[in-house]
C-alpha cells in the first residue's frame, strides 16, 4: 500500500464510497497532489474499492476499477473487495469484479475464500456462479471448515445439495454432523448415482 500524507478528504471520501456517492467521487478525484485511488482507512486499510463492493454501488466499482484500484487488495483482514461482495451477495458487483481480472482463489487470514462467504451467508445464485468459475469446493479455511460445513451448519441445505451435486466431497465428519433432512437427501443422491452408473 502507498503510504499517504494527511487528505484532508479522506472522510468525505470515504462516506462517498459507503453511500455510493459517485459525483463526490469524481469530484474529489480531480483534486491534485492525493492520490484517492490506493487511500486506506487507518483501522482497517480498505481502499474505497472494498466500501463500494460490500455495499453493491456497482457504477463506483466500476469508476474506480477503471481509475486504477486494485482489484485483488487485501484488507487488514485479508479480504479482497471480491470477498465483500461474496459476504453480501452483491451478483452484478461480483461478476463485474470477475469480468475485470478477480481472483476467486484468494484466502482472508481467517482461511476463508469468495466461496466460503457466499455459501455461509446463503448467496445460492453466487455460489453457482463461483462453481462455473471453478472455486475449489473442497478447501478448508482455518477453522478446518468447507463451503459445505458452512452451509449445512447453517441449515442452508439447498446449497448443500448444490455443492455435493458439483463433486464438494463429504467427510465421515460431514456425515455425523448432517441435519437429518440432509442425510435423507444424500442417501437417496447416492442411490440414484449409482443406479445411474449401472
Amino acid at each position: 500500500m502507498i503510504k499517504l500524507k494527511k487528505n484532508p478528504f479522506q472522510k468525505q471520501w470515504f462516506d462517498a464510497a459507503i453511500s455510493g456517492d459517485i459525483a463526490t467521487l469524481k469530484t474529489l478525484i480531480n483534486i491534485k497532489n492525493y492520490d484517492f485511488i490506493h487511500l486506506t482507512t487507518k483501522r482497517l486499510r480498505r481502499t474505497a474499492l472494498h466500501y463500494t463492493s460490500e455495499q453493491g454501488h456497482d457504477n463506483c466499482v466500476e469508476f474506480l476499477i477503471k481509475k486504477g484500484a486494485l482489484i485483488d487488495d487485501q484488507d487488514q483482514n485479508g479480504q479482497t473487495p471480491l470477498h465483500l461482495a461474496c459476504k453480501e451477495g452483491h451478483l452484478v458487483t461480483f461478476k463485474y469484479l470477475i469480468k475485470t481480472g478477480a481472483s476467486i482463489h484468494l484466502q482472508c487470514h481467517h482461511g476463508y475464500n469468495p466461496l466460503h462467504l457466499a455459501a455461509y451467508n446463503g448467496h445460492q445464485e453466487l455460489v453457482k456462479l463461483l462453481i462455473e468459475f471453478d472455486a475449489n469446493l473442497n478447501i478448508y479455511n482455518n477453522y478446518k471448515k468447507t463451503a459445505l460445513s458452512l452451509c449445512y451448519e447453517r441449515g442452508f441445505n439447498h446449497i448443500s445439495e448444490l455443492l455435493i451435486q458439483n463433486g464438494c466431497l463429504v467427510t465421515e465428519e460431514d456425515l455425523k454432523l448432517f441435519p437429518d433432512s440432509l442425510k435423507v437427501w444424500y442417501e437417496k443422491w447416492l442411490l440414484l448415482k449409482k443406479l445411474n452408473l449401472n
